[in-house]
């Protein structure tokens, strides 16, 4: 399948399905269960490890956007901590372009993702937007 869909938390606790382009092994999650990807991922595709660097795996969370879902900007969309479901889950947010991603501080991440709520402006969210385009995501594989 071209597509992989997870089951996540959103805005209000709400569970909703987050699309992406496969970039693993249809089997990947057979024997471990859903788990971070890590460095050389194995389990990984040759045009999966392309999509993954370059973030476009992410593309088809738009239709997550616009079905009101996601927002473009906001904490990653896990069922981790109750600050995050004061907001939409986004595609990409503050932790992201920050490094904290993947196989990082979870307690990083959590930070930077309620500093983002906590101090949310528009213009916080163009800069975020800006430092996607041009920075991309750190520690994506």
């Amino acid at each position: 399948p071209v597509f992989y869909t997870q089951q996540r938390v959103g805005l209000d606790g709400r569970l909703f399905n987050m699309h992406k382009f496969r970039t693993m092994r249809t089997d990947a999650e057979r024997d471990s269960g859903p788990v971070w990807a890590r460095f050389n991922d194995d389990r990984a595709t040759p045009l999966g490890r392309l999509l993954r660097r370059t973030n476009v795996d992410e593309l088809p969370q738009l239709l997550n956007v616009f079905l009101g879902q996601m927002s473009l900007v906001g904490p990653r969309p896990v069922n981790r901590y109750s600050h995050k479901h004061w907001v939409k889950p986004g595609i990409t947010g503050w932790a992201q372009v920050n490094g904290w991603r993947g196989r990082t501080s979870l307690q990083r991440r959590i930070e930077h993702d309620i500093d983002y709520i906590e101090r949310w402006s528009i213009w916080l969210d163009l800069k975020i937007l800006y430092l996607t385009l041009f920075r991309g995501h750190h520690n994506a594989y």
